[in-house]
């Protein structure tokens, strides 16, 4: 059966070991089996300390990558792409550090970088994204990590949409190294059939993020769920169900995430539904 986990963003953005501390004994007391710990930037919490208080709860850890303007691995000037490697590469040993199989991520372009994109536009983007991914991968894979690279949706990118065109971009790059992480928020507005573009990633998928369809708890929307479940597991994937949402208490993080309005009664409550939800279903479709 797969782990519940909940991403830290739900309640407080940045980061802080303050708020590790406070969260992950919310989080274990609770019964969420993993943590997942965003990287806005280097050094807003610290690794050791996370490591110490996860183990002290039972926790396991997830790592997530962040890209604000600025961090770019495609149709970027040099200095950019290398100062953004270099930021992949210490996520990665931050990931090492805590315990964390994936650094997951639009590990790409910015979010909400956009533009319009042929054909032949797109197939050099892609190998320019795999050149420029190789060596943060390689990276990842002597500290036996995975970089687990995320589509998301057109209003956020205008280069990997779907899990097709995701696999399409990694194709070539090591299966150990690096994989593709779905999110089920990104994968309701782009895919045509969720359940299949999950199947056609079978061996490749590396995390799965979820919520409700308005980004708000599992369960509080319109989703298959049993599908999306049974498709995860015809895809061989039995790695964590990570619940990721925003509050929309920190005005930087619900404008960059378009969090309007309170998603549930409180982010507790998300929380708390979500990880209800997510062990029934989960229950049923073991």
């Amino acid at each position: 059966m797969h782990q519940i986990g909940v991403n830290t963003w739900v309640w407080t953005s940045p980061l802080t070991d303050e708020s590790i501390t406070h969260l992950a004994a919310k989080a274990a007391g609770w019964g969420f089996g993993v943590l997942e710990l965003p990287v806005e930037n280097v050094g807003d919490w610290s690794p050791a300390h996370a490591a110490r208080v996860l183990g002290e709860h039972g926790l396991g850890a997830t790592v997530c990558l962040v890209m604000p303007p600025g961090r770019e691995l495609v149709a970027a000037d040099a200095a950019t792409v290398s100062s953004t490697q270099d930021y992949l590469r210490t996520v990665v040993d931050i990931a090492a550090e805590v315990g964390s199989p994936v650094i997951a991520g639009p590990a790409y372009t910015s979010v909400g970088r956009t533009w319009r994109l042929s054909p032949a536009d797109r197939a050099s983007a892609y190998a320019e994204l795999r050149d420029n991914l190789a060596p943060v991968v390689e990276h990842a894979r002597s500290a036996g990590v995975r970089v687990a690279v995320e589509p998301l949706n057109r209003y956020e990118t205008s280069l990997l949409n779907t899990v097709d065109q995701t696999l399409t971009a990694l194709d070539g790059l090591p299966v150990d190294g690096c994989g593709v992480a779905l999110d089920i928020y990104h994968q309701n507005i782009e895919e045509q059939d969720i359940a299949a573009a999950v199947r056609a990633a079978r061996g490749r998928i590396a995390h799965v993020q979820v919520c409700a369809n308005d980004r708000g708890a599992p369960g509080a929307d319109h989703l298959d769920w049993p599908g999306f479940l049974a498709a995860l597991a015809d895809a061989e994937y039995t790695g964590p169900l990570c619940i990721e949402s925003f509050t929309a208490e920190n005005a930087s993080i619900a404008t960059a995430a378009s969090i309007w309005r309170p998603l549930a009664a409180s982010q507790d409550a998300l929380a708390l539904d979500g990880l209800d939800f997510l062990r029934e279903v989960v229950g049923k479709t073991a």
